[in-house]
């Protein structure tokens, strides 16, 4: 669990995102404040349309928020221009979806390296970190294996190696165990814990499922975009 002085990893001051304008406007949040620190798991809950994945979308720098603030690494970015985010992104920010976002035509290998290549990694490095990753991760034996060949619970940890493969401070989770089993998924969350413990990364995971609260340090319940 994290401590009291981890350092803030991410954090949203007051922040509102507002889709259309006018009498189709749509307050997707609403004052939001919440400060995300290293070492710890966040869990994102709420029912549908309640602004859960606004809100991790503007914590990953993939939406910009109408108004309030966003601080990654310390860093201002709100106000950064769209061409500066990405940058964000590949150096603050791992993602992990629910469906995977697996290259179907790329081995478990060359899907890891992807974020090594784009941080610019000499291949070679690159081939051999995405190697190392995967067989700390179990999965020594899919290092040349396609998306297609693996089960659900291996393709999502496949994407959990690739989110952290750049090494970043925040990693997103939206909905990561709603395509598995039962066992899959707790063996996932067991992975995030573990990134989280391991590594000092702060994990911010968005879910319906009441069986992943045992996994979080902290619970986080949004309502209407306001938090609960």
């Amino acid at each position: 669990m994290a401590g009291a002085e981890a350092r803030p990893v991410a954090s949203v001051s007051d922040v509102g995102k507002t889709y259309g304008s006018g009498a189709a406007a749509v307050r997707a949040l609403n004052h939001v404040s919440l400060e995300i620190r290293a070492g710890e798991l966040v869990l994102l809950e709420g029912p549908s349309g309640s602004g859960k994945t606004t809100l991790l979308s503007v914590l990953g720098c993939i939406l910009k928020p109408t108004s309030g603030s966003v601080k990654i690494a310390g860093r201002e970015v709100s106000g950064l221009p769209e061409h500066r985010l990405p940058e964000v992104r590949l150096r603050h920010v791992g993602f992990v979806f629910q469906f995977f976002n697996l290259l179907p035509a790329l081995t478990a290998r060359e899907n890891v390296q992807i974020p090594l290549d784009l941080k610019g990694v000499a291949a070679g490095e690159a081939k051999r970190k995405a190697a190392e990753l995967l067989k700390a991760m179990g999965l020594g034996s899919k290092l040349d294996a396609l998306p297609g060949a693996l089960s659900g619970g291996e393709k999502q940890r496949v994407a959990i190696v690739r989110a952290i493969a750049s090494e970043p401070d925040l990693l997103l989770a939206d909905e990561p165990t709603a395509a598995l089993d039962s066992s899959s998924g707790r063996g996932v969350m067991e992975l995030l814990r573990e990134c989280r413990r391991q590594q000092g990364r702060a994990v911010v995971a968005v879910s319906h499922d009441p069986r992943l609260r045992e996994f979080a340090d902290r619970i986080v319940r949004l309502e209407d975009g306001r938090l609960a």
